[in-house]
């Protein structure tokens, strides 16, 4: 039997978005998994901040480049850690510094006035960084137009070139 999170007045209005990720809790650092449908389970519809969530998380993690038609969306962070420049958290912090700007054109740029504030991007804040081998945890508050926050907490398995 599928779990019910929400109700249908929560969706009257709105677009959806297929939930890319599984395990975000309002105010719990808690790990995602990336996953469409899990084993046993049917998979889920997002919408509010957690959409938000989800296009800012997508846009950190494409590299910049590598969407053939759509050449500026992504940011240079994932790059910089696949070509080895992540020793410290202070690096992985100056790549987050440096992506910032990139993030906040892109998802400013396919936002439109009609969209719910909860799902525009306001601001994002880099809260902690931790580096051990090739995984990386970080934990980003990403704040929409409503002014409605969510901690994320993102972990990356970084692959070298």
């Amino acid at each position: 039997m599928a779990e019910q999170y929400a109700t249908l007045t929560d969706y009257i209005g709105r677009t959806v978005d297929i939930a890319a990720f599984k395990g975000w809790k309002v105010n719990s650092h808690v790990k995602v998994t990336q996953a469409l449908v899990m084993p046993g389970k049917s998979g889920e519809l997002i919408t509010g901040i957690e959409k938000l969530i989800q296009r800012y998380t997508i846009e950190l993690l494409t590299e910049q480049g590598t969407l053939v038609y759509l050449p500026n969306r992504g940011t240079g962070f994932i790059t910089s850690a696949r070509q080895g420049f992540w020793r410290t958290t202070a690096d992985v912090q100056d790549a987050f510094s440096l992506a910032s700007p990139d993030m906040s054109r892109n998802l400013r740029g396919e936002e439109s006035t009609s969209d719910p504030d909860d799902e525009r991007f306001d601001s994002a804040k880099l809260l902690a960084v931790s580096l051990l081998g090739d995984e990386v945890t970080m934990s980003i508050k990403i704040t929409s137009l409503a002014g409605s926050t969510f901690t994320a907490v993102l972990p990356i398995t970084v692959t070298p070139f």
